[in-house]
């Protein structure tokens, strides 16, 4: 019955809404000579009073939808007493003595004072040359008079009757004022009933909600009530200190957060550190670290000694090296070293590491917590607050098929193609990661500010397959450019939800220069397209597995899909169409014209260098941009010409102009984000028609193209030089329930750090050398030998460095660029297929 409730007011309230009017016409056939005909048939007769009556019913209906769904997210928020129960149990009462008092007043001061009753009402009633407002208020004094309320009896009756219902409803509708629960929980789960009776709404809505040991929620409460464990996992790299200073922030605020409100959940923070090591040394990106955490510290806490002048535990571990802090409220913060030499570099191996460690290891003899433990993804750049933390908590707490919610993502940086990203972001988010979340469910989660839940990653089919290596090339495309469109997909075919909180903002870092924007997107798109095919290809197995997931939203996949293969397409016919308008071009001669600099472009992407292609992608942008601008204000000319907006073209600009607008309206906060939609306009042809091109065509460079630096890390490097050897044979197995397998143990010893040499320690800045001594005057504890055995055993079953022989390097190039060249042709066979559409609207 649950299952089918809302199949069931489907059919439901039409049915009501039909039988209503059938039962009206009907009492006004039979009652035409009795009290209820005569009101119709004076309506029927006066007809002119309808221009006061219809905003009337109009404004009722508004108000009680606004009044419903105000009074869920009341609930939802928890200030159900404020915003719920108090107000729904005074309007009655407070609206009654108004109007009594505007009746009173009206027929004692100013109306006939004296007459008697009859006179009174009919002077009441024949009122002329009122405004509506006093008209509705004399219809009023009217009903009233007809009441003769005037005998002390009668009074003291009706006013006795309706104190005694006021106070039955208030004594009814008591446990409404006790009522606890979690934010954020579905209307299901807050109300008996979704209906709401117009006529007597406020009552309605405090009898239908649910009390707290109905049976529907027990369960629900109880879990939700569970103490819940956050492990805060960032992956760096090649962050610089401004970055990392934002996300180590974000972890003294979350550090400080949860000592407040422990009885809600616990938390640990990792941060992964991707290629640490140059021979043995830590990098100077460590170094930035390691200094910016002083700094934080510092900042947060002026009367705490340094953090780094505190105790400090440091482990050798078979993947680097482990430094372990003590935050000021009592968190723990875990700093994981890689070294490339022992492990696989890449976003993709921290989040194995980290899940298989943190999820699957640690958490071995407590499986049952693992459905109370949630996973926060982050970038080594994100800013992010502890209320949009819990917003993401309570979207997994209330729901257990949901693996994963992600928040509003804000770009930060300066410089034009920095506002391209905020408006591209903000409508992304607007529009698609709204209509995904609403109509299925969110196709996928980024990696820099997204909570998981333990147990659905761990589930033996996606961390399983997260951890397949890339032998293909489509694997290299689908796998490691896109790690978390991914994980997500994983996540769907396993029949789990992904959703989105629109009020959990976080801020990351955005590219600011050309090149690194390209390289970026030129991961991003094939990836994006790879994945949607992998989970379309799935979809009759995903849609029995996935609740979330219908023949209809896969439907909108396809449209998706389509829609992207389309888009070079369409942007080199609005180029024709606006070649055509501009310079009045025949429609040959537009296409043509349009489609010289993309082949010209298509043949430098395969006979060029990357740097090349780049400048080149910069001029095309520049020109298309003009072109865009030489467009818009030929549209505005020729609405000024014909005076009048009802052309073609200037319909369906201000169509699209009128979407972003009332969207950004219904995101006040976010408002500014409009202020870019003009350059976004003039940026289309780069980012749907250059920017698409270059990325096919680069489709075989697996680079990671962001964050790339050309620095010498050996001389800039730190002192810590890693000795000793790792065990030459082990057999403990560590992805399976038991953990404590026999093995051939080694001998256990501490491991020496090299002496900082003279040499480097000139190179080396004063602030990072000071820093680098504290570290190295540290004493290196030893990790349990259960803990070495299962790294030992994981780093040789998943992380080992799979250097590929130069043979099998050509060969999966080979592969690479062979898949490029079937994907691109079928984009020229989409831009054949619109030019073929062009023709045809031209000619007709």
């Amino acid at each position: 019955m649950k299952k089918s409730r809302f199949s069931l007011y489907a059919f439901s309230i039409p049915t009501r809404m039909v039988t209503a009017f059938i039962v009206l016409l009907v009492f006004i056939v039979v009652d035409s000579e009795g009290q209820f005909g005569k009101v119709f048939m004076e309506m029927y007769q006066h007809f002119e009073i309808l221009h006061i009556l219809i905003p009337l019913v109009i404004l009722h209906a508004g108000c009680s939808l606004l009044c419903y769904w105000f009074g869920i997210v009341g609930c939802q928020i928890n200030c159900q007493n404020r915003c719920f129960s108090m107000p729904l149990t005074l309007i009655t009462p407070v609206t009654v003595s108004i109007l009594l008092s505007i009746f009173y007043i009206r027929t004692n001061e100013n109306i006939c004072k004296g007459n008697n009753e009859v006179t009174e009402c009919n002077a009441v009633r024949n009122l002329v040359n009122l405004t509506n407002n006093e008209q509705i208020a004399s219809w009023f004094c009217y009903d009233m008079c007809r009441f003769n309320l005037k005998p002390l009896g009668f009074a003291a009756y009706l006013s006795s009757s309706g104190v005694c219902w006021q106070l039955a409803l208030i004594l009814f509708t008591l446990y409404t004022w006790q009522t606890k629960q979690k934010r954020i929980m579905r209307t299901g789960e807050l109300f008996l009933r979704r209906l709401h009776y117009g006529a007597f709404l406020e009552q309605s809505l405090l009898m239908s909600r649910r009390k707290d040991n109905d049976d529907y929620e027990i369960s629900k409460t109880k879990k939700m009530n569970t103490k819940a464990k956050i492990l805060l996992c960032a992956t760096m790299w090649h962050e610089t200190p401004d970055e990392m200073k934002r996300i180590l922030q974000s972890i003294y605020r979350l550090d400080e957060h949860q000592s407040s409100n422990q009885s809600v959940y616990k938390m640990e923070a990792h941060v992964y550190f991707d290629d640490s090591f140059v021979d043995g040394r830590i990098n100077q990106y460590v170094c930035y670290l390691l200094e910016t955490l002083s700094e934080v510290d510092k900042e947060n806490n002026t009367d705490r000694p340094d953090i780094m002048k505190q105790r400090m535990r440091r482990f050798i571990t078979p993947y680097g090296m482990q430094i372990i802090f003590n935050l000021p409220f009592g968190c723990e913060l875990f700093l994981h070293l890689k070294d490339k030499t022992l492990v696989r570099r890449k976003k993709r191996w921290s989040q194995v590491m980290y899940m298989f460690y943190l999820i699957g290891w640690k958490s071995r003899h407590h499986v049952k917590e693992r459905e109370h433990t949630y996973l926060l993804a982050l970038d080594g750049d994100t800013d992010f607050k502890p209320a949009a933390l819990m917003m993401l908590l309570d979207r997994l707490q209330r729901d257990d098929t949901v693996a994963a919610a992600c928040g509003r993502i804000h770009p930060i940086g300066n410089g034009p193609l920095v506002w391209y990203q905020k408006f591209e972001y903000a409508v992304g988010h607007w529009l698609q990661k709204s209509a995904e979340h609403v109509f299925g469910c969110v196709l996928c989660v980024p990696g820099c500010f997204s909570l998981f839940r333990a147990s659905a990653l761990m589930h033996r089919n996606v961390a399983g397959k997260y951890t397949a290596n890339s032998l293909e090339s489509k694997h290299l495309v689908q796998y490691d450019q896109g790690e978390d469109r991914w994980l997500s997909t994983l996540l769907l075919q396993h029949g789990y939800r992904l959703e989105y909180c629109a009020g959990a903002d976080a801020y990351t870092n955005a590219p600011e220069g050309f090149s690194e924007f390209f390289n970026q997107r030129r991961r991003w798109g094939p990836s994006t397209m790879a994945n949607l095919v992998d989970l379309l290809q799935s979809s009759p197995e995903t849609v029995k597995r996935n609740m979330s997931i219908s023949r209809a939203f896969v439907f909108y996949m396809h449209l998706n899909m389509v829609s992207s293969l389309l888009g070079p397409a369409t942007v080199c016919l609005m180029l024709a169409g606006a070649l055509s308008y501009i310079f009045k071009m025949n429609s040959g001669q537009a296409i043509i014209v349009s489609v010289i600099p993309q082949v010209l472009f298509l043949i430098i992407c395969f006979k060029c260098k990357a740097a090349t292609q780049i400048k080149i992608a910069g001029f095309l942008s520049v020109v298309y941009a003009l072109l865009m601008t030489g467009t818009l204000f030929s549209v505005i000319g020729e609405m000024v010409r014909v005076k009048s907006v009802l052309t073609p073209v200037g319909l369906f600009t201000i169509t699209v102009a009128a979407i972003f607008i009332i969207t950004a309206i219904l995101h006040p906060k976010e408002f500014s984000c409009l202020i870019y939609g003009l350059l976004y306009y003039l940026c289309i042809p780069s980012g749907y028609l250059v920017l698409i091109i270059y990325s096919l065509v680069n489709m075989y460079d697996t680079s990671w193209g962001t964050r790339d630096s050309g620095v010498s890390f050996t001389e800039k490097g730190s002192s810590f030089k890693l000795k000793g050897g790792r065990p030459a044979s082990w057999s403990y197995s560590c992805c399976g329930v038991n953990f404590g397998v026999a093995h051939d143990e080694e001998e256990e010893t501490t491991i020496p750090l090299a002496p900082i040499d003279n040499a480097i320690e000139e190179e080396v800045d004063q602030v990072q050398l000071k820093i680098l001594k504290i570290v190295n005057n540290c004493t290196i504890e030893n990790l349990s030998q259960r803990e070495v055995r299962f790294w030992k055993e994981f780093v040789v079953k998943y992380l080992m460095p799979n250097e590929l022989p130069p043979t099998q390097k050509v060969k999966m190039m080979e592969d690479l660029k062979e898949l490029r060249n079937k994907v691109t042709p079928h984009a020229n066979q989409e831009d054949d297929f619109a030019f073929l559409e062009f023709f045809f609207l031209c000619f007709s």
